[in-house]
């Protein structure tokens, strides 16, 4: 559940991606606005609602997260190409070489959840990947709307 006050900040935020990708803008709007486990457990299904039926780890299932996964991936490159050019040049170098150790922490962290879930195996791997990305996205779309004070978000005035 969504708290009041900051689902229409999210939301506006979110408003034009929304447009190109409902969907994948609804879940970023979910993780936006979460505040308590249950929250976190509703966003959960809506982020793997495509891949529902599928046993995790079966060939159908690693090919629906595989898609998933380069979805979020383009969603997460498009957010980041917007909110490039309204950084200021310190905050938009801070934001790459963030990004850039970010991708190396998620390769080592759904590595291991991959070995630590062995029957899950790939779809283990590719279902922390496609968390990580959207969580990723969430705080992105919190600079966007000017929620963030983090040093890699600092709007030009």
């Amino acid at each position: 559940m969504i708290k009041p006050l900051i689902a229409p900040l999210v939301a506006a935020c979110v408003a034009g991606y929304a447009v190109a990708d409902d969907f994948r803008g609804a879940v970023i709007t979910c993780l936006s606005g979460m505040q308590t486990d249950e929250d976190w457990t509703a966003c959960r299904m809506a982020l793997f609602s495509r891949c529902p039926t599928q046993e995790a780890g079966a060939p159908e299932h690693v090919a629906c997260l595989k898609k998933e996964s380069a979805g979020w991936e383009k969603y997460l490159d498009n957010r980041n190409d917007a909110l490039a050019g309204k950084l200021t040049d310190a905050a938009g170098l801070e934001l790459g070489t963030l990004r850039g150790r970010w991708r190396g922490y998620v390769a080592r962290k759904c590595a291991t959840v991959a070995v630590a879930h062995p029957a899950a195996g790939e779809s283990a791997r590719l279902g922390c990947r496609i968390s990580e990305i959207a969580g990723f996205a969430a705080e992105l779309a919190y600079c966007q709307a000017g929620m963030s004070t983090e040093p890699y978000c600092v709007l030009k005035e």
